[in-house]
C-alpha cells in the first residue's frame, strides 16, 4: 500500500470506537489487535493512529508507563509522515503533546492539520483540548460541528457533548431539554442512553425505564442498556420478575455468543450474576440467590468488593441466617477469607445476637489479617455484649493502636473504661474520640455507659462540642 489510509472511516462498534470506550482491563487485547493491523498494513496512517491512541490510553491508566508514551509518540510521527494530507497524524501528535502537558503545541499542530485537511477527528480533538479555555457554549458548538461531519463516530463525541451540556445549565429541566434536542438531532448517537442515565441519577426511574425499553425493545444487543434497565427494574421499580428476565437473557447471551462476550467489560459476567443473586433475594428464592452469588464470586476479579455487595444485600433484607450459610461455604475457598469471617461475625453479633460465635469469627479474621483495626473493634463489641469488659477493653485499645484515627474504637474504649470505673482515662479517651469525630459528642450525651462520669465538668465540656444529628456508626453503646 502507498502512504495514506487504506480503509474507509469505520462504522460504530469497530476498533476505533472500542478503543475509546474500553475499560482498562481490555487495553492489552486492543493493543495486540492494533499491532496486528500495523503489521498487516504498515503503510496505513489510520492504523498507526489507532495504535498510538491505544498506547496513550494505557499511559493515562498508568503514568509510570513511559514506554507506552514513547510508543504512542513514535506511532504518531509515523502516521503523520505516512499521510500528511490526512487528519490522523495531526490528531495523534496533538494527543501525545497534550499527554506531555504541552497544550499550546497540541493546539498548534491541530491548527496546522486544519490548514491542510478536514475531518471530524480534527474538529473533535480541537473541541476537547480547548474545552478548558473556551466557554461551554463555544465548546458545544465545536462538538456539534464534529457530529455533523459525514462518517463521524457519534458515540465517541456524544458523551463529551453531554458533559458540556450539563455544565452549561444549572436548571435540570434545561439540561433535559438540551439533551432531548441532541437526541432528536442525532438519533442513535447515545444521547437517549445519556438521558436515561441522567433520569436514573435523579431518581426518575420510571422515566429511565421507559427510555431503556424503547431502546433495546427486547433485544440483548445493547447489553449495557439491558443491564441498567434490569437493575432499575428489580431494585427501584419493584419489577423483580422483569429484572430477572433481563439479567438471565444477558447471562445466556454471554454463554452462547463468544463475540458478545469478547466485546463486554471483563467484570460484566460477574456483575450480572451478582445482581441476579440480589434479585432472587427479593423474591425470597434463597437457593437461587446462593447459587448466583457463588458463581459471581468465582468470576469476580475483585473478590472483597463482591463479598461486600452480597453482605449488604442480605443485610438489607434481614436475611442473616441465609448469609451465614453462604459465608461459611465460601470462607474456605479463594482469597479474602479475613473479610468473610469479619462479615460473618458482624451478622452474628449485630442481628442474631450470637456473641460467642461472633467473637470466634472475629478471632479467625484477626488471625488472617491481624492489622485490621475494625476486626479488633468488632471483637471488642462482641465481648462487650457478653459483659466481658476487660477483654473488650484490650481489643478496643488494640484497635486504636493499629489505627489512631479510628474514632469508633476510641469511643468504645471510653465506654469500657467508664463502666470499669476508670473515670479519668474514660474522659481522656472520649475527648480524643470527639476530636476525631465531633458527631460522637451527641451520642455520648445520651449514652448510659457514661452514667458514672456524666456529672463531671470534663464530660460536660466534651459533650458541648459541636455535633450534628447524624449517628457516627456502630459503637459499644448500640446495645
Amino acid at each position: 500500500m502507498s502512504g495514506g489510509i487504506s480503509i474507509a472511516s469505520p462504522n460504530p462498534a469497530t476498533l476505533e470506537e472500542r478503543i475509546w470506550t474500553a475499560d482498562d482491563e481490555t487495553l492489552p487485547s486492543l493493543e495486540r489487535e492494533g499491532v496486528r493491523l500495523v503489521q498487516i498494513d504498515p503503510g496505513s496512517a489510520y492504523y498507526h493512529f489507532l495504535l498510538s491512541h491505544t498506547y496513550l490510553r494505557m499511559f493515562a491508566n498508568d503514568q509510570q508507563d513511559v514506554e507506552s508514551l514513547r510508543a504512542a509518540s513514535e506511532l504518531a510521527t509515523q502516521s503523520l509522515e505516512l499521510a500528511p494530507d490526512q487528519e490522523f497524524g495531526y490528531v495523534a501528535m496533538a494527543e501525545v503533546l497534550e499527554a506531555l502537558g504541552q497544550s499550546n503545541k497540541a493546539m498548534a499542530i491541530l491548527h496546522e492539520g486544519r490548514s491542510r485537511t478536514t475531518g471530524w477527528r480534527l474538529q473533535f480533538s480541537q473541541a476537547r483540548l480547548s474545552a478548558d479555555r473556551s466557554n461551554a457554549e463555544d465548546t458545544a458548538k465545536a462538538l456539534q460541528a464534529a457530529l455533523n461531519f459525514e462518517g463521524s463516530l457519534r458515540r465517541i463525541i456524544a458523551p463529551y457533548l453531554v458533559i458540556v451540556t450539563e455544565s452549561r445549565f444549572s436548571s435540570p429541566p434545561m439540561v433535559l431539554s438540551a439533551l432531548e434536542e441532541w437526541a432528536s438531532q442525532f438519533p442513535g448517537s447515545g444521547f437517549d442512553e445519556a438521558i436515561a442515565a441522567w433520569q436514573s441519577e435523579r431518581g426518575h426511574y420510571a422515566e429511565a425505564h421507559e427510555i431503556y425499553q424503547s431502546l433495546h425493545k427486547g433485544s440483548t444487543d445493547h447489553k449495557e442498556l439491558l443491564f441498567s434497565d434490569s437493575v432499575i427494574s428489580y431494585r427501584k421499580l419493584g419489577k423483580t420478575k422483569e429484572g430477572i428476565a433481563g439479567l438471565t437473557a444477558l447471562k445466556n447471551r454471554l454463554r452462547s455468543d463468544p463475540e458478545f462476550l469478547s466485546t463486554s467489560n471483563k467484570k460484566f459476567p460477574s456483575m450480572i450474576e451478582a445482581h441476579l443473586g440480589a434479585a432472587y433475594l427479593r423474591k425470597g428464592n434463597f437457593r437461587a440467590a446462593h447459587d448466583a452469588f457463588v458463581t459471581a464470586l468465582d468470576m469476580a476479579g475483585d473478590r472483597p468488593t463482591m463479598i461486600e455487595f452480597l453482605f449488604n444485600e442480605y443485610k438489607s433484607l434481614r436475611a442473616e441466617k441465609h448469609l451465614i450459610s453462604l459465608l461459611q461455604e465460601i470462607s474456605e475457598i479463594g482469597p479474602g477469607q479475613g473479610i468473610v469471617h469479619a462479615y460473618m461475625a458482624e451478622a452474628l453479633s449485630d442481628r442474631l445476637g450470637q456473641q460467642a460465635a461472633a467473637a470466634d469469627a472475629y478471632r479467625r479474621a484477626i488471625v488472617l489479617e491481624p492489622t485490621r483495626s475494625e476486626y479488633h473493634n468488632g471483637l471488642g463489641l462482641a465481648l462487650y455484649r457478653q459483659s466481658d469488659l476487660n477483654a473488650a477493653l484490650i481489643e478496643f485499645t488494640r484497635a486504636t493502636e493499629i489505627d489512631p484515627g479510628d474514632a469508633s474504637a476510641r469511643y468504645n474504649e471510653a465506654c469500657a473504661l467508664a463502666l470499669l470505673g476508670r473515670k479519668d482515662e474514660a474522659l481522656y479517651s472520649l475527648r480524643e474520640a470527639v476530636q476525631l469525630e465531633p458527631r460522637l459528642s451527641e451520642q455520648a450525651r445520651v449514652d448510659k455507659d457514661f452514667g458514672s462520669i456524666s456529672k463531671l465538668v470534663g464530660f460536660q465540656e466534651i459533650i458541648a462540642a459541636e455535633a450534628s444529628d447524624e449517628p457516627a456508626g456502630a459503637t459499644a453503646s448500640t446495645d
